[in-house]
């Protein structure tokens, strides 16, 4: 409950309930932000993601040291079962309810089982595991193009193919970049990171990358409501379910 509060908060705020940037760089240095040799550490706060994980990470343990205690009472009459109950409602909203939020516009195409229409001004509605479960043979048909919208709707790095990354992002250091390797890149980071390929064809794998993509969900949530996935449900089959052996082309490759 404590980190889900912490990381909605930081999304929502930044590091200062007023918007006020001096006082985002105050609470940045007093929560200890600042440090060249850890990535997200820099001296100046202007709240790219690498800041935001760090500081999500400093201020959680901030407050549990200064509320919490290793015994599991946080504070306010909370205890280690009143903790799990909660930690159980966002599990189970996350894998039957409408847990995650993706854009619907790029969704509603991949997602035949599942139309949804936008529930507030950014183009968003709720999602559940169960959703993606019941629609990944649509999803990662095309080339995967429905995983990487799914990916690029979490809002926490461009998912991109490595040719299309040279052309997107020509400035950033492109090294040994390989045109057919999938790779995430995050606003303020000099180099992409790699991302394992199967994601375009195994769910379990592509799942564990929408926790990562997505800033919204805790990994306490996302690792219950993977247990409460109703993988025995009817799916959605294609024609072509893209189970070949060999990996096919990201969207940008010939």
């Amino acid at each position: 409950m404590l980190e889900n509060k912490v990381d909605l908060f930081i999304e929502s705020k930044g590091l200062a309930s007023n918007y006020d940037p001096n006082l985002q760089q105050s609470n940045w240095q007093m929560l200890g932000g600042p440090d060249e040799n850890e990535e997200g550490g820099d001296i100046i706060y202007t709240g790219t993601p690498e800041q935001k994980a760090r500081a999500k990470k400093l201020m959680y343990q901030y407050v549990k040291r200064q509320k919490g205690s290793d015994g599991g009472i946080v504070g306010g009459g909370v205890t280690t079962t009143d903790l799990k109950e909660v930690e159980q409602e966002d599990a189970i909203d996350l894998a039957r309810g409408e847990g995650i939020k993706l854009n619907v516009k790029e969704l509603n195409e991949y997602l035949p089982n599942l139309q949804k229409t936008a529930s507030g001004t950014d183009g968003k509605a709720g999602y559940s595991y169960d959703n993606l479960y019941a629609n990944f043979k649509s999803l990662k048909a095309n080339n995967g193009k429905g995983v990487l919208a799914v990916l690029n709707s979490g809002g926490n790095g461009d998912y991109i193919s490595g040719a299309q990354l040279k052309t997107k992002y020509p400035s950033i250091e492109l090294d040994d970049i390989d045109d057919a390797q999938l790779y995430v890149y995050k606003s303020g980071s000099n180099k992409p990171t790699k991302v394992n390929p199967n994601v375009l064809k195994d769910f379990d794998i592509f799942l564990n990358e929408v926790n990562k993509s997505n800033s919204s969900i805790t990994n306490k949530s996302h690792n219950a409501a993977v247990k409460l996935i109703d993988r025995d449900q009817e799916i959605a089959r294609l024609e072509s379910d893209g189970d070949s052996n060999s990996l096919p082309p990201l969207p940008g490759m010939a």
